[in-house]
């Protein structure tokens, strides 16, 4: 998508971060976490809860709690994410 210049929304965002967390992919996810950064949806709680649950799932707790701890309005889905995805750890 992004070498045929067509620019990834909030949900081709949540759907490629739930499927990088699936296949436990950090490397894909940092670069799929930049973008999201580059292109604005970083606020949008919809996109930072899967970007919870996949920096989790790849084991990177301290981005999680990072990303966590920066979100000002939690959701009861966001605290649903950080308990079920860190299994407590973060």
């Amino acid at each position: 998508m992004v070498r045929s210049g067509i620019r990834a929304d909030m949900f081709t965002a949540i759907a490629t971060l739930s499927s990088i967390s699936e296949l436990k992919c950090l490397k894909r996810g940092k670069e799929m976490h930049a973008h999201v950064i580059r292109n604005g949806s970083d606020y949008q709680v919809s996109v930072l809860n899967p970007l919870i649950d996949m920096y989790c799932n790849c084991g990177c707790l301290v981005a999680a709690r990072q990303i966590f701890d920066s979100i000002t309005n939690k959701t009861t889905p966001t605290f649903s994410t950080k308990a079920s995805s860190s299994r407590g750890e973060i």
